[in-house]
């Protein structure tokens, strides 16, 4: 009897380590940076064009949740297009903030905030386009679009 008692406290023991382990582990990934964004809005227009280019105009309303249970400070975002029938992305460089959104934005943690983004972005003129002043077209769903926020915490980089 007095050996089945130990091998209970072992087995008790060796429970009660793995499941505190395993909680620590889910508390511990729960703190981790998690930052996600999605589209609410968008508007796309013309913009400036010269011989050699053609530049759209984006708009953009993202939602951005923070999934950490802490807070975190949105510093940047990262935009790049797809065109139709291509496979490669194509960074938009000039990224602004709508004046109405202040920066940095701090999101304290299980959150989510609503920020306005404008950019950019210009095509090489091609002769098909100068005789048909038609553009190139963008997929209607959101796969043409690349999103990433880039937190203060967060392992991805602005460059």
């Amino acid at each position: 009897m007095d050996v089945v008692i130990r091998y209970l406290s072992l087995a008790g023991s060796v429970f009660s380590t793995l499941i505190t382990v395993y909680f620590w582990f889910v508390k511990w990934r729960r703190e981790l940076p998690n930052l996600k964004a999605y589209i609410v809005d968008r508007e796309i227009f013309l913009g400036n064009m010269t011989a050699e280019q053609r530049q759209l105009g984006l708009k953009f309303g993202i939602i951005v949740a923070n999934y950490s249970y802490l807070p975190n400070a949105l510093l940047g975002v990262r935009l790049a297009l797809k065109l139709q029938g291509e496979n490669k992305w194509l960074d938009v460089e000039d990224v602004t903030y709508d004046q109405q959104t202040p920066m940095p934005f701090n999101l304290p943690g299980l959150q989510t905030a609503l920020v306005r983004v404008n950019a950019a972005f210009a095509l090489r003129s091609t002769p098909h386009w100068n005789r048909k002043r038609t553009f190139p077209r963008l997929t209607p769903n959101n796969s043409w679009l690349s999103r990433a926020p880039c937190g203060l915490n967060s392992r991805r980089s602005m460059t």
